[in-house]
């Protein structure tokens, strides 16, 4: 099985495949009376005939390491997601050589980027990383053959599925699952035990010395 390297989205690497859609690649203007800052077209639109239209995806939780052996493109307009709680997801893009996707990267959003992919451009399904998702789309709608997929393991050459693994390159450390393990949680939770104890001391001290969170601790005796 070939494992995938997981890059933080940046428009370096990005943009032959599309557009980042966040409020980081621009400077806004104000708008309603000064109430509203606008970061204007932020993503370049192309349908052929047809029209723009705007759905809502539902998409299930995946988790790290992720297999995945299916890709996807549409030759009649670009797609774009945009997550409408704000959550992380795995964007999976591919160069096309021969007609076919070949030579995948794998991208890791921040909270609250979406992305849009330019017309004709192979990429993954939608894979959010925190939890189940709603993702906003704009997409083409109308009559006409809009979506070419391709399954890796029907082909001889692309034989092996393909991992993206727990291991990131280039992410932000609260970028990569990787730091959510449960090492970080339990110290925290060995901490707030630490700290509560404390408190319950200087409660004790405060009304006199009663010592009843010692009490709390002791073991019962037998009647």
């Amino acid at each position: 099985m070939k494992e995938l390297k997981l890059y933080q989205l940046n428009i370096d690497q990005f943009e032959p495949f599309g557009d980042i859609i966040d409020t980081k690649q621009q400077l806004p203007f104000e708008i309603n009376n000064g109430n509203c800052f606008r970061y204007n077209n932020l993503a370049k639109l192309s349908f052929n005939k047809g029209q723009a239209g705007i759905s809502l995806f539902k998409s299930k939780k995946i988790t790290l390491p992720y297999s995945f052996n299916f890709m996807e493109k549409h030759p009649l307009g670009s797609q774009a997601f945009i997550p409408v709680f704000g959550c992380r997801f795995i964007v999976i893009v591919a160069n096309e050589v021969n007609g076919l996707p070949s030579d995948p990267t794998a991208f890791i959003t921040t909270h609250g980027q979406g992305v849009n992919y330019h017309k004709d451009i192979w990429h993954g399904v939608l894979a959010p990383i925190d939890d189940d998702a709603i993702f906003t789309v704009i997409d083409w709608i109308g009559d006409g053959n809009y979506l070419v997929s391709f399954i890796f393991d029907s082909y001889d050459r692309m034989s092996e599925s393909l991992m993206i693994g727990w291991e990131c390159e280039d992410v932000s450390l609260w970028g990569c699952d990787k730091v959510l393990t449960k090492k970080p949680y339990f110290l925290l939770f060995i901490t707030f035990c630490s700290l509560f104890e404390i408190g319950l001391k200087k409660l004790d001290e405060k009304n006199g010395g009663t010592q009843w969170w010692r009490d709390l601790k002791a073991p019962r005796q037998a009647n």
